[in-house]
């Protein structure tokens, strides 16, 4: 066996049942040419009767038929005599399956179509079981319309048509792939040899139709299914974040390259990798909010001396996500149930909880933490159910942001570093002496706290920030450069010279000739592809990860609201 049938074979090995296996087999029945009708995910809630997938296809004499998948792996994956005969096993399931018929009218000629059944596991079968399953299908099964695929097979399955016929086709593509397995858990791995992975996969696709695309999705998520697993077993899901966040973005920065945004089987596959990324995303919060929850949770104590720059730099990476996260739920739980605001408002408590038990959440060290501090604020001025509770928690985080940012402009002469230069600004913490590097003489951060503040009426908030650092920092904020493509601009990693500045502003003394003069601005409107093709929450994300600014326009129709 060759060394990347090997990599496979230990990958599938390694799959639990109810997750990663579940996922990866309706891709592989996919480029095998079936037509996959019910998946483990459709079919979670529900009796599966024996059928964890159920797929039209052809038998080995080229008879059209339904196929009945049982999956099974983790504990279950090796078949004995306990396997074959517990309750729910494999005898149990198969005859379920077998006197249980699956129907569906919408699909012309399916309930007339012959029934194959297959048992589909990621192990092996000892001796004794193999006695007993041989005497089981010869019993139940007499046609001979029953199939066994075992760990043997399905690597010959996976490499010969998903690996080696797309992933692993360029020597290039191998040793990137392997080294991004070997690497994934090493401290501060960047992911660069992923990201250089996804690129080359990206160059092989040549038109929108034929099995070249279905193949380049399936290892899209294929790739992504491997890293959650990998991380998974790592006790690590901070690279299966970074990485398959990656993913969804790159892959949408490439359709709309292409002009393939309306196309419908095309968002189909786009879907699915967002689908994945919710799911890295649910169990990652599902380990992590119990922690950050609690008081200053976001605290290491590892962390020594950095904690005081590593602190505030994970808090606000984890708040970024957090509010991206709850806003794709809620998309989806307002698409089935309009007025159903539970979920929303579980959320806005969950988010009030982790601040106000956080001081990192409000001591920006970096001028562009104001494209998280910009989540915050937005997410909680949705104008359908802005209440007097939520204009009070965010008159407190504002004001507590600007105290911290006050604070250390006054005892160590330094303000949010403009540019991201982390370097810098550990050396500046570490030695109290200002780095040449360290930049800090302008603000966008400050500006959109001084605008949010006159639009939320925020007096106090305002003629405090105004008179401490006016002449201190030149106030400037992001626009984009006229006529440039500022979608593919947003979803593309850190593009600065895309934007341009508007520098040197100034701001009334008097609130209210402020917002009067921030009414006189024309609010630009910008039509986003990513929000026609029903995946608005994912502008955020791209914010986010390449840490690309909100333009004013962002906030400021706020007071047309």
């Amino acid at each position: 066996m060759d060394s990347n049938k090997l990599m496979v074979r230990d990958y599938l090995d390694s799959l639990k049942e109810d997750t990663e296996l579940d996922f990866i087999f309706p891709l592989l029945l996919t480029v095998l040419g079936y037509r996959v009708i019910v998946t483990p995910k459709q079919a979670k809630g529900n009796p599966q009767f024996g059928k964890d997938v159920i797929a039209i296809g052809k038998t080995s004499d080229g008879t059209r038929a339904l196929f009945y998948f049982e999956l099974k792996a983790g504990s279950d994956k090796n078949i004995d005599d306990t396997t074959m005969t517990k309750q729910d096993g494999i005898i149990d399931s198969f005859r379920t399956a077998k006197y249980v018929e699956y129907e569906d009218h919408s699909i012309p000629g399916l309930n007339e179509l012959p029934r194959q059944f297959v048992l589909v596991h990621t192990g092996t079968v000892n001796v004794n079981a193999q006695r007993t399953l041989d005497g089981f299908v010869k019993r139940e099964f007499p046609d001979g319309n029953f199939d066994h695929w075992d760990i043997n097979h399905l690597t010959d399955l996976f490499s010969t048509h998903l690996f080696s016929e797309y992933l692993l086709t360029d020597p290039e593509s191998t040793r990137l792939f392997k080294r991004t397995l070997v690497l994934l858990d090493a401290p501060d791995y960047d992911l660069s040899d992923f990201y250089q992975l996804i690129e080359i996969q990206l160059r092989k696709i040549t038109t929108v139709n034929g099995r070249s695309l279905t193949m380049f999705f399936a290892t899209m998520n294929l790739l992504s299914a491997i890293i959650l697993n990998y991380s998974e077993n790592n006790n690590n899901l901070n690279p299966a974040k970074e990485a398959i966040t990656y993913v969804v973005l790159r892959v949408w920065r490439f359709i709309i390259e292409n002009k393939w945004e309306r196309k419908r089987p095309i968002l189909k596959h786009f879907g699915k990798i967002v689908s994945v990324h919710s799911v890295v995303l649910q169990k990652y919060f599902n380990k992590l909010l119990p922690i950050i929850s609690k008081r200053d949770g976001f605290y290491s104590e590892k962390g020594g001396f950095f904690e005081y720059v590593g602190g505030p730099l994970r808090t606000y990476d984890v708040l970024g996500y957090m509010i991206y996260h709850f806003t794709e739920l809620e998309f989806k739980e307002n698409e089935k149930d309009p007025y159903n605001k539970t979920l929303r408002e579980e959320h806005k408590r969950i988010i009030r909880e982790v601040i106000n038990n956080n001081s990192t959440c409000v001591r920006p060290l970096l001028d562009n933490h104001s494209i998280v501090i910009c989540m915050v604020i937005l997410y909680f001025m949705k104008r359908t159910d802005f209440s007097t509770r939520d204009r009070n928690f965010l008159h407190a985080f504002i004001k507590n942001t600007f105290d911290n940012i006050g604070l250390n402009y006054i005892y160590h002469q330094r303000l949010p570093e403009l540019h991201s230069n982390v370097e810098a600004l550990i050396e500046f913490v570490s030695t109290k002496m200002r780095p040449t590097a360290y930049t800090d003489s302008s603000s966008m951060l400050i500006p959109f706290l001084l605008e949010i503040s006159v639009i939320l009426g925020f007096q106090d908030i305002y003629e405090n920030m105004k008179g401490e650092f006016a002449g201190v920092v030149n106030f400037q904020l992001p626009q984009f450069v006229p006529g440039s493509d500022i979608e593919t601009i947003l979803f593309s990693d850190n593009a600065p010279d895309e934007y341009f500045t508007e520098a040197s502003l100034t701001y009334p003394d008097s609130m209210t000739e402020a917002l009067e003069k921030l009414k006189a601005i024309p609010i630009e409107s910008h039509e986003w592809k990513i929000e026609k093709a029903g995946f608005p929450y994912v502008r955020l994300l791209a914010h986010h990860f390449f840490k690309n600014d909100f333009v004013p326009s962002e906030w400021r129709r706020k007071i047309l609201e």
